[in-house]
């Protein structure tokens, strides 16, 4: 898996000089690639109302759009210990839908105005109000926010395999002469997920510096959270499960356009 994403990097440093050779027109390039970096997390609590546990998330892509914007993505992404199953991957495809591109003073007016929204209105997000310090923080973040050149929305499937056996520890429980399994179940190795999501971007010459928040549905049982307690005065094990299905992932990224 490492040697996908060392392969990937070569060609990115080989395109960079062929591509410097030639005139760029930023609203002509239909064609980028990019590399990934963020956490991947569970949005739901496991049977003992804590997070099951979170992850590096490395992901390749690459995107081609047409003159409406509409385009396709696909790639591979990677985990390297996620929800304790090491080396889970994925190959997420999906249609992006993308903006047009707004470049230079534009985009400074659009943070300064987003920026004194912000103060004048004294409300922080989710409708709090704040105190000066926190205004001008968040007036800040808004500016930074709206400095994005582009944003692209995408909706798609992923799918992959999550190799290696399941990891169910056991424990004494109290003093009865009991003990407690818990660990994290892998009903299915073969995964598939519904995705959705967001990227800005901002472009510096060729290159795209990119945030995407995505969030991720299950639509294989693939983790199931799993507790049971043992004891002597009961003939059956108290076992409880909840499944996890629900995942959001943020990344940030290094796009080229080709």
């Amino acid at each position: 898996m490492r040697r996908v994403f060392f392969i990937a990097a070569i060609l990115l440093c080989v395109a960079l000089p062929l591509s410097a050779q030639e005139a760029f027109d930023p609203a002509e390039s239909r064609d980028e690639i990019s590399f990934n970096i963020g956490l991947l997390t569970p949005m739901q609590r496991g049977v003992s109302g804590y997070t099951t546990g979170s992850d590096l998330a490395l992901q390749l892509d690459y995107r081609h759009f047409w003159r409406s914007g509409l385009g396709v993505r696909s790639g591979i992404v990677f985990s390297p210990d996620y929800q304790g199953f090491e080396n889970t991957f994925g190959v997420p495809v999906a249609l992006v839908w993308r903006t047009g591109s707004t470049e230079g003073r534009a985009r400074v007016d659009r943070g300064l105005n987003a920026a004194g929204s912000t103060v004048r209105d004294g409300r922080l997000p989710f409708g709090a109000y704040g105190d000066g310090g926190s205004l001008a923080r968040a007036g800040f973040g808004a500016f930074l926010l709206n400095l994005f050149s582009r944003a692209e929305f995408y909706a798609g499937l992923t799918p992959g395999w999550i190799p290696g056996a399941e990891s169910i520890y056991r424990s004494n429980y109290g003093g009865e002469g009991g003990w407690e399994e818990s660990g994290m179940q892998k009903p299915h190795s073969f995964s598939l997920t519904a995705d959705a999501g967001v990227a800005l971007t901002y472009r510096i010459w060729r290159f795209n510096l990119r945030l995407s928040p995505m969030v991720h549905y299950s639509l294989i049982n693939n983790y199931r959270d799993y507790t049971a307690q043992y004891l002597p005065t009961y003939p059956r094990p108290l076992e409880r499960t909840k499944d996890i299905r629900w995942h959001f992932s943020l990344q940030f990224g290094l796009g080229f356009l080709l």
